[in-house]
């Protein structure tokens, strides 16, 4: 019959529990006791209700009956819960209050309970009470920091975040500073072979980024290797390891720079075949990274027709032009073939200017000569081959005729008389030589294929 006059204060709802340790839904509950004002002392039939609201509401699992709790000088301490009367999950992040009831007496108002009881449900749930908003200024730490300590598993982590609606996104970093160097996401690995930031996924993009800066420099994607020789500083792994598409007709898929503000050396090195589309600027080096002209090619094999070369245009199966390092030809599938210059007109200047000459059918040409033709005929206008074919004529006579095999005409002949004068005289099919004194020395005559 004493309730009626008791009063209750709640002094301390939870003692300090560990913030991430799995310490179930036991809270610890101290209060105060006073009848007639003062302290109470004696045992007492002590009842708890859970609400999750301050009047009506409703409540949340079951009574805490506690028969014959001792108060002294007014304070007691009771363990709630403890049987999972109020469930094994009772504190979500919502509010709740406490319902005293002392000896069959209801006391009021009920206890509003503090955040610290939360704390539990932070380690035994594992999850925020959603949506969840907060602001601090910690300076230099971080505001919310958890470690993992396990060695294994490859996605336990730290985080495990999940977006499951369309066009949702799992996690989503913002950084709304104006200027300086500020991060969306910033991911950091110490081990020598860690991933600072890593995107995995079975649809379109593992990791995507966008820059919506309308001036200066910006970057969808940066990647930067600042400490080793062999650094990198975007890797790509895939059927397109890294791709660029230029959003508008004149921007670029792709712009390697060798030396500039933010580095220095070749703009690009390419292990492998290598397609390439698109506009250089500068020179570009194929088996050389020190190239001397806009298109540098070092390395290759002698061309032939079967295969080889340095550089190739055309298909290897069809008509192409090999080029080696001095060498022009051309092939069909594996088989010489026609090698044009101005097909469609236009002239060609071989020699234009200084010492040197043509060869055909042989690989030198003799000093002062500008063509040289061997092995074969030379036609002219369709009506002569002159195959310079020389005949040499007989010596150690005063007279003779030399004479073209049939089917040829003379084009020049010589007489070369022993210290004195003689006649030279051509005619159609030969050459007439005759020594006024002495013999001829040598004759010959230059003959053409008439046609």
């Amino acid at each position: 019959m004493y309730a009626a006059r008791f009063g209750i204060l709640l002094l301390v709802a939870l003692l300090s529990l560990p913030a991430v340790a799995d310490v179930g839904s036991t809270f610890t509950y101290q209060g105060q006791l006073k009848q007639s004002g003062a302290p109470a002392n004696g045992d007492f039939d002590l009842e708890f209700r859970l609400y999750d609201a301050a009047t009506a509401g409703n409540q949340i699992g079951n009574a805490v009956m506690m028969p014959a709790v001792p108060v002294v000088n007014g304070l007691f301490t009771v363990e709630l819960n403890a049987g999972g009367e109020f469930g094994s999950d009772p504190f979500n992040g919502q509010a709740r209050w406490l319902q005293v009831t002392v000896s069959g007496q209801p006391l009021t108002p009920r206890q509003s309970l503090t955040a610290t009881p939360h704390a539990s449900y932070a380690g035994t749930a594992r999850r925020l009470a959603l949506p969840f908003e907060g602001s601090a200024n910690p300076a230099l730490e971080a505001l919310f920091k958890v470690t993992n300590t396990n060695a294994g598993g490859r996605f336990g982590g730290i985080f495990q975040i999940t977006g499951t609606g369309n066009d949702s996104r799992a996690l989503t970093g913002l950084a709304t500073g104006s200027s300086g160097l500020t991060y969306g996401l910033f991911g950091d690995s110490n081990s020598t072979e860690g991933i600072g930031v890593y995107g995995e996924t079975s649809g379109h993009a593992g990791v995507q980024g966008v820059s919506k800066a309308a001036s200066r420099v910006t970057y969808g994607m940066y990647g930067e290797s600042s400490n080793s020789s062999q650094g990198r500083g975007v890797c790509g792994l895939g059927h397109y390891g890294v791709e660029g598409i230029a959003a508008d007709a004149s921007g670029y898929g792709g712009v390697f720079l060798g030396a500039g503000p933010l580095g220095s050396g070749n703009a690009l090195l390419v292990g492998g075949d290598a397609e390439i589309q698109g506009q250089i600027v500068g020179n570009l080096g194929v088996g050389t990274d020190a190239p001397d002209v806009k298109l540098h090619v070092v390395g290759g094999n002698d061309s032939a027709p079967a295969g080889g070369g340095y550089i190739q245009t055309g298909s290897s199966t069809s008509t192409n032009i090999s080029i080696d390092n001095n060498e022009i030809m051309a092939r069909d599938n594996g088989a010489t073939s026609t090698l044009y210059l101005n097909a469609n007109g236009g002239n060609v200047s071989l020699v234009n200017s200084g010492s040197g000459g043509v060869a055909i059918g042989s690989s030198t040409v003799p000093a002062g000569v500008k063509l040289n033709v061997q092995g074969g005929d030379v036609m002219v206008g369709g009506a002569i081959d002159i195959g310079l074919m020389e005949v040499a004529g007989p010596s150690g006579v005063d007279m003779a005729v030399i004479s073209c095999p049939a089917g040829m005409i003379a084009l020049s002949g010589g007489c070369h008389c022993n210290g004195e004068l003689g006649a030279s005289i051509g005619s159609k099919t030969g050459w007439f030589c005759n020594c006024w004194s002495g013999v001829l020395a040598s004759s010959n005559v230059l003959c053409g294929r008439a046609k």
